[in-house]
């Protein structure tokens, strides 16, 4: 298997490290004009197609029937250019590729094209100088509404689970993959906030929140916006002095800093660069220590406010 450790193209390797902060930032300006997540896979596979060196980029999903029938549909398909004939990447041999990678919940790593296809179709691709193929597999519990939003074929919302595969002429940076995968975590999360996604769950795990969950509507858990109390001079003074920080744990601290009052969680989660696991525990941790309160919207302390959590990871 060929990771391009060795062989992967200059301009690939000097961007890797700012497209993520630019693809977010960028949709953070746009996404509240964007109508269905089919339209926000285009925009994404478009940024991502232009600063990853990345030649062919589609986004498959798997989708459910009324009937109970499943199959693999290709949501958004973008190149570079309009010279490749659209049944090069557009044909049943790869949507049975894809919908098998679907089904085994698999990603595949950058390969040359000859190593996963046949004789005949990776000399195709190739005479096109599409040189490597590799897969991500994302998937959640969030539902995918059809596409555009067009329920009239006896379609329905199902479970993400979504493959972005990508072909590329040169040899693909190490970090593609995992560089893709991050910014969908973050994308999703964007996605869900602004209503392009519905939530099969009411509220993460790590953060119960009190209510009667099956006659109450509660807001999505990323919205929430945190607040600080009134222990925040004492706070900030200790950290901009350099002295011991009342608030010991690296991960809660980091968090802490990054509260604006104007921030919900699923922005805050993007500006910390926490992952999932950590980024939990030092919000409730900060909850616990009563250094934050959350409110169901912006707006400051007449909105609601979400007095009662249990914090599992806290104490982990």
């Amino acid at each position: 298997m060929e990771n391009g450790k060795t062989g992967a193209h200059p301009s690939m390797c000097k961007i890797m490290g700012n497209h993520q902060l630019v693809i977010i930032t960028r949709l953070l300006e746009v996404v509240e004009t964007m109508q269905s997540m089919d339209e926000l896979f285009v925009w994404l596979a478009d940024m991502m197609m232009q600063r990853m060196d990345i030649q062919v980029m589609q986004f498959w999903a798997m989708q459910n029937y009324r009937s109970g029938r499943v199959g693999c549909e290709l949501r958004t398909t973008v190149q570079q250019g309009t010279s490749l004939p659209q049944h090069i990447v557009i044909n049943q041999l790869l949507a049975d590729r894809v919908e098998l990678l679907l089904n085994k919940r698999q990603s595949v790593e950058p390969q040359a094209v000859s190593s996963i296809f046949s004789h005949y179709f990776s000399n195709l691709l190739m005479r096109y100088n599409l040189n490597y193929w590799a897969c991500n597999f994302v998937s959640n519990t969030m539902l995918l509404a059809p596409a555009n939003n067009d329920f009239s074929s006896q379609k329905v919302a199902t479970p993400l689970k979504l493959a972005v595969t990508i072909f590329s002429r040169h040899t693909p940076s190490a970090r593609l993959l995992p560089t893709i995968s991050h910014i969908l975590d973050h994308v999703l999360a964007i996605a869900r906030s602004h209503g392009l996604m519905e939530v099969t769950l009411p509220v993460e795990r790590g953060l119960q929140l009190t209510g009667d969950r099956s006659t109450e509507k509660r807001p999505l858990l990323t919205e929430f916006v945190p607040y600080r109390t009134q222990i925040v001079n004492t706070t900030m003074r200790y950290a901009l002095s350099g002295n011991k920080p009342p608030i010991q744990d690296k991960n809660a601290r980091r968090l802490y800093l990054a509260i604006d009052d104007k921030k919900n969680i699923g922005e805050l989660a993007y500006t910390t660069q926490l992952n999932v696991q950590e980024f939990y525990a030092a919000l409730c941790l900060l909850l616990a220590q009563k250094h934050i309160q959350l409110f169901e919207a912006r707006g400051g302390p007449e909105q609601k406010l979400i007095d009662t959590f249990t914090a599992d990871r806290a104490t982990n």
